[in-house]
């Protein structure tokens, strides 16, 4: 491929990287922060109402602003863990959840919906209202990463098959070595 379509493929990873960069730099205290996971949890809410409408609209998995379900299903599964961490009750902190997980599902990527999974308990292990709520998502979220370890293990040995064949296999373990 060429450069540009490089580019192309490759400029919302860019795109994160450099605001991920750029934030480093602003930050100054924890209210800084505060005032970014909502911004992004409210742009998350945007392209998951997005992701939803293309759906409906081309009766295809949804893709969004993101051009492709591969894209925008991990970025969006990425977002639901942050959005339910938003603090408040009521509306304002459930809207931005619900419509990014119904734009992750709208996308039907696999490696998106996990991701979400996974966000959302490692949201709700940290920020549960009660101790019995926070510990069961603990369990849950290391039993996750147990099987998904195992899982990953066994497919790259050839012992379970895995739906997409090699390609996903390698996108879900650059996933993961990224996370």
């Amino acid at each position: 491929p060429s450069p540009t379509a490089w580019l192309r493929d490759a400029s919302v990873w860019i795109a994160a990287a450099a605001l991920g960069l750029g934030l480093w730099r602003v930050w100054r205290g924890a209210e800084d922060a505060h005032i970014t996971i909502r911004a992004l949890a409210w742009a998350g809410m945007v392209c998951g109402l997005w992701t939803v409408l293309d759906l409906v609209l081309r009766a295809a998995p949804g893709v969004g602003p993101f051009g492709r379900p591969g894209v925008a299903g991990p970025v969006l599964g990425a977002l639901l863990g942050p959005a339910l961490l938003l603090p408040g009750r009521g509306w304002r902190r459930l809207v931005p959840a619900m419509a990014i997980g119904a734009g992750c599902l709208a996308t039907a990527s696999r490696t998106g919906i996990l991701a979400g999974a996974i966000g959302a308990l490692a949201a709700l292990a940290l920020g549960a209202a009660s101790t019995g709520a926070r510990r069961r998502a603990r369990i849950g979220l290391v039993a996750a990463a147990t099987l998904g370890a195992l899982a990953i293990g066994l497919s790259a040995a050839g012992w379970l098959h895995v739906p997409g064949g090699g390609t996903t296999l390698e996108v879900r373990q650059g996933l993961w070595r990224a996370s």
